[in-house]
């Protein structure tokens, strides 16, 4: 890490909140979680169709973690056609 990026992460942990310290431990968990998974599965990454450096996503639902790779909009279209889209998303997330 950078000293530029070591102080702007600890101007972050000064100035934060109670909340947002906890926020900084959980996210720097995932973040650590992220590449012990990356390490383990270096052996499995074509089976699981994964290219080294892919991003993954981190979706939260309930008390499920799940990691998604990334992949380009134009790659997904009619991969879900017919899903049933029913207690997909919560109502507070709706527009």
């Amino acid at each position: 890490m950078s000293t530029a990026a070591d102080a702007y992460l600890e101007a972050q942990v000064l100035t934060a909140s109670p909340v947002k310290l906890h926020l900084l431990v959980i996210d720097g968990g995932i973040r650590a979680a992220l590449r012990a998974r990356s390490a383990i599965l270096a052996s499995n990454w074509e089976q699981m169709n994964l290219q080294p450096g892919q991003k993954l996503a981190i979706v939260v639902r309930g008390q499920i973690i799940a990691l998604v790779p990334e992949v380009p909009v134009n790659q997904l279209r009619g991969f879900i056609n017919g899903i049933n889209t029913t207690g997909l998303r919560e109502k507070e997330d709706r527009l």
